[in-house]
This record gives structure tokens, sequence and C-alpha cells, in this order.
């Protein structure tokens, strides 16, 4: 309400806007807040046969005992009078926000149709509206919507035209107060009479005495609806505010989506129950899913809820949800998004195969994965084939596992949301060569350079022989044979060269030493070794291995004891001669020697031992091999 005087309309009101047509004056007695005392002025508009409209703030009734209460706005409404909307609350709407004006407004006026009032007439609280609070009303289903105060300026009218030049602002006069008199309300009946005739839309308040600044005593108002029913034979009549304007009850509202839950919705996910609020929906209400219908629940009229299953959101996009009531009013549609999770990867089902494997499905596990995810191989697509949410595979070609490389195997979803998961690493690996047998074994001191033999396993075309921990020229004959060329240096002075197969990564690795004993030529044909051997062999717990040695003529022997990486695990000059023998094969007398060793302090293994026999004037001679250990 915009209170002012009455008396300043009179002085000041001149006509303005287009004037009615018709000569006819239309008055609407209408009454703001739904106070307690209307249900008084109902009984004395009934007893004059008159009908008046009454606003009310549907929160409001039937409590404080300043409203009425629901019975008797049910009476006023049987006895032909109507029933306006004004809010839950009484609030200035144009001070607060959009939402609240909707809250306000709309479930009002749902309060009211709740209740079988059927309302299209709303009253701004104090008259305060700007357009966004007019569009809200007319959004909530409103017909028409009438301000207050509108009256007091040299160039306002004395009337509102029929039509309202605005429906949703339709102009009244300032309320009736305490201080008006009878002949001041009259007056504003008089003067559009006078002027040609149009609506005048009173605003009362309080029917009761001193009850505060917007009222009017019981006989102040029979006194001016006696005189009113008199105008009759000027043309006055009186009409509600929806008789005045010639609407018929509006068409049930079309149904409004406000918001959607979940939203976004997950892509791959199971079947859910999508929840929508909006208004207006009615019983027997089904929402529809990119425009085809889904199983709905109807809960009430601000709510519905609709089944959607787990192939409406296989993949990520976006699909439009609506509300179709049984009337065939559709709402506007409102999208919901679906949103790809951003997947996992968890293992390969091989992290690693060898050089020249054949080709295989390659198993990728791990979480949210999708119908559309994509397998990337070094940031690039590749086919997959799509096995659940857990599980893809793609299929390598034995091509691709000719060569060692190291590959990055992730998995993309696609936008919205989606991503790429953290990088797997599959790797195409090199054998590690093993080496067996060296040909030949051994060579003279100062030899001429020759081309070793190398047999064994797992050998590739980038296998590198490696002498003394320097790699040699080495030439690739088979996955079982290298050959290596050793070069004159290589080959003095006399000692055990150490032999070894390398081969590069990924995978590849050394080969365990053997090595190669370099002998020196004997200058004394009598001094050699002959017999050379070890007992027990293997040797088995925490014992002992006798070697035995026969040199010819012999001043002393050493023995060197290695383990496959090459370092030495025991070295001894340490014989006893056992004494001495004639071989009877020309090779005069031979001396015979022992060595006893302890393998308490070796690990189970294969060890290579080195014999070397010295005598004096002549260069020492050797021999070598091998000898195992069990624990």
């Amino acid at each position: 309400m915009k209170p002012a005087p009455l008396l300043a309309a009179l002085i000041l009101g001149v006509a303005w806007g287009p004037r009615a047509e018709a000569a006819q004056t239309v008055v609407s007695l209408t009454f703001d807040d739904g106070s307690a005392d209307h249900a008084l002025a109902g009984r004395m508009l009934d007893q004059r046969g008159l009908k008046g409209t009454f606003y009310v703030n549907s929160s409001q009734l039937g409590s404080s005992g300043w409203y009425m209460t629901r019975a008797d706005v049910d009476a006023l409404y049987a006895h032909g009078h109507e029933i306006g909307g004004h809010t839950l609350d009484h609030l200035a709407l144009d001070t607060i926000v959009s939402t609240e004006v909707v809250h306000q407004v709309c479930d009002d006026r749902r309060n009211l149709i709740a209740w079988g009032y059927a309302p299209d007439s709303f009253a701004y609280p104090f008259g305060s509206h700007d357009a966004a609070v007019e569009s809200a009303v007319r959004g909530c289903g409103y017909s028409n919507a009438r301000s207050v105060g509108d009256y007091f300026c040299p160039t306002c009218p004395k009337a509102e035209t029929l039509p309202p030049l605005d429906v949703f602002a339709i102009r009244a006069p300032g309320s009736i107060a305490a201080s008006d008199a009878l002949a001041d309300i009259e007056a504003l009946v008089v003067d559009v009479e006078n002027a040609g005739g149009g609506w005048v839309p009173l605003v009362f308040h309080h029917i009761c005495a001193g009850c505060g600044g917007y009222s009017v005593t019981e006989a102040v108002l029979a006194g001016f609806l006696d005189w009113l029913k008199a105008r009759d034979s000027r043309g006055t009549v009186v009409r509600t505010v929806r008789e005045a304007m010639a609407t018929p009850p509006p068409p049930a509202p079309a149904p409004a989506i406000l918001s959607l839950s979940p939203s976004p919705a997950r892509a791959g996910g199971p079947a859910f129950t999508l929840t929508v609020m909006g208004s207006d929906f009615a019983a027997g209400a089904t929402a529809r899913w990119n425009g085809a219908a889904r199983a709905t629940t109807f809960v009430s009229a601000a709510e519905v809820r609709a089944a959607i299953g787990a192939a409406d959101i296989a993949g990520p996009g976006a699909a439009s949800v609506s509300v179709a009531n049984p009337d065939g009013q559709v709402s506007a549609m409102m999208s919901v998004g679906i949103v790809a999770p951003a997947p996992a990867l968890v293992s390969l089902s091989s992290a690693s195969v060898l050089v020249g494997s054949p080709g295989f499905t390659l198993r990728l596990t791990g979480a949210n994965f999708l119908g559309v995810s994509t397998v990337l191989w070094n940031g690039q697509p590749r086919n997959a084939a799509f096995v659940d949410g857990g599980t893809l595979t793609t299929a390598l070609l034995a091509s691709e596992l000719a060569s060692a490389r190291e590959s990055a195997v992730a998995v993309s979803n696609p936008a919205p949301g989606g991503g790429t998961s953290a990088a797997a690493v599959f790797r195409v690996e090199n054998p590690a060569p093993s080496l067996a047998v060296l040909q030949p074994s051994s060579a003279t001191v100062g030899g001429p350079g020759f081309t070793l033999r190398l047999y064994g396993r797992g050998f590739i075309r980038d296998s590198a022989v490696y002498y003394n921990g320097r790699p040699r020229s080495t030439v690739f004959v088979s996955s079982a044979q290298l050959s290596a060329a050793l070069m004159d240096n290589d080959l003095a002075p006399p000692s055990a060269g150490r032999v070894s197969v390398a081969n590069p990564g990924p995978g590849g690795g050394n080969s365990s030493l053997t090595l190669l004993l370099i002998a020196p030529r004997a200058a004394d044909p009598a001094f050699a070794l002959r017999a050379l051997y070890a007992f027990p062999n293997p040797a088995r717990g925490a014992g002992t291995v006798a070697f035995r040695i026969q040199a010819g003529a012999a001043d002393g022997v050493e023995i060197r004891v290695y383990d496959l990486a090459g370092r030495r695990v025991h070295s001894s000059s340490n014989f006893t001669s056992l004494g001495a023998f004639d071989d009877g094969n020309g090779g005069g007398a031979q001396l015979t020697f022992e060595h006893l060793w302890d393998v308490s302090g070796v690990a189970t293994g294969l060890y290579t031992y080195v014999v070397t026999a010295r005598k004096a004037g002549q260069a020492d001679v050797g021999r070598s091999g091998k000898v195992g250990v069990v624990k």
C-alpha cells in the first residue's frame, strides 16, 4: 500500500491517459491482507448484493487472531466473492531476491489453487513492484496485478482504463484511511462519473474503529455501500476485479522445471532416479528424457521423479528434460549434463614380452572405462574393445613386438568431464644372454689374435662380447652363437681372460663370466701340467674340495678360485706334494700335488679354478676347470 490522503487526490487529480470508451463507471471493492474483519465486510456486501475481491496472504490465515480463517475465506468464495493472491508473507517484492519473489508469489497461488479458489488476480504488497516482479507474477500464472496509490499527482488519472494500459500494473487510488470521511470516498467515484467514466479499484484494509491509520469504521463502510448501490441509475456498477477485466478463470498453469538432481549425471553409471523440482506439476505428469517418456512418480505439484536407465547415460554429453501434464501442457526443457568420469588404469595383463614374441591380446584393467573410452599408445589412439567398466582389450601384432622398445599405455575418456589416466609402461624386452662354452677355451701367451667362438642362449644382433670388461668386435651368428675378434695384446701377459656377453635394454643384461685361460708355452717339454681334477665335484654341505695336479718337475703350485661374476673367492700356494712318478709316456718324472679348499664360507654356485705350476727358469704353466658347491 502507498498511503496518501484522499483529499489530495480530489484536489490534484486530473484525467490522464486514454478515456474508457464507455461512459459506465466501474467500481471494484478490494480488501487487502485477509484481516479478520474482512469476514464482516463480506457479510455487509452480501446484504447489499455486492461482490468484492479479497487479496489474502495464505501463510497468515488463521494466525494471531488478526487474520481470517480458512473457513472465513471459504464462506467468502462460496458467496461469489473473488479470492486473489497477496504473497505468502506480505513482503515488498522489489526489495528481495528473485528466487524469494517466485517463492512468495507462486507458492501463495499454489496454496489458493489447492484450496479451490482459482485465483487469477494479484495485489502487490505496499504497491511495490518493478518489471522483474511483474514478470514473476505473470510467470506464476496470474492474469492481472493491482498496485495502489497511483492517483496523487497533477497529471495522474482519476480512473484506470478498461482494459488497463498494463494489466500487471493496474492503477488505484491510495488506500482508504481512517482520516477519510464518507464524502471523501464518495468523491472518488463522483469525479470519475463526471469525467466520463472509468474503472475505480478502491483499496480497503481494516473495518473497525480506532484500529490503525488504514481503517474505516463499519458505519462509514455501510454508508458508502448503501450510497454506491444507489448509483446504478447513473451507470455506476460494482464488479470484482476479474469481472471488471472480463477475464475468464485462467487455465491451469504450464508446468515449469526449476532444478534437476543429480545434475550432472555420471556417464557409464548405473540406472538412477532423477528428481525434478519445479511448479504446477499435475498428478499423472510424465517426465521426458530427450523427448521420450520415462516412468514417472508424482510426488507433489513441485516434485516428480523419473527412472533413468543406464543406457540413457552410457556416454558423455547432455540430455534435455521436460515435464508434460495430462492436459498436454509441457514445460520448457532443462538440460542435464552427462559427465564422463576420469578413467583409472591399474594394470596390464602383460607388462613385458620378449622380442620376437607372437602377437596377442593385451587386457587393460582399471575403473571408469566407457564404451567410448580410447586406448592411447604413446599418446596415439588405437583400436580397443570395451568389455566392461573395468576392462578394455587391444590387439598387439607380431610386427609390433619385433624390436625392443618401451611404450606408454593410457586410457582416455572424452569430455564433458573425462580425462586421461596415468600411463602404464609396456616393454618389448631383449632376452638376458647366457654364455656356456668358449671355443677355444684357452690360448697361449704371446700368440697371435684369433676369432673366439661363443655358444649359449639369448644372443641377439645387438649383443656385444666383452673381454676383461672391454667390448670386442662381435659377429651375430645365431641366437645360440656369437664370434669375437681377440687381438694380439689380449694374449699377454699370461692370465685368465674374463669373457661375457651383454644385451642392451629394455630387458637384456649381462651373462655370467667365463674364463679364457692364457697359458705360457713351456720351454722344457718335461715341465708340463698333466692331470688336474677336483673331488668331490660338486661338493655338498660344508666340507672340502681336494684339488690334485700332476706337474713335471714343478717347484711350486698356486690355485685361484673365481665365482661366476669373476670375483676371486679363494687363492693359495699351500699344496702338499704326494710324491713323484713316471707316467711311462716319455714325460719323465712327475710330481703330484694336492690342496684342500674349505667351502664352508662360500654360497651354492659354480666356481672356476685356475692352477698355475712354476719352475725356476721356466715360464709358468696353468690349467683351469669348474667345480660346483651345493649347500
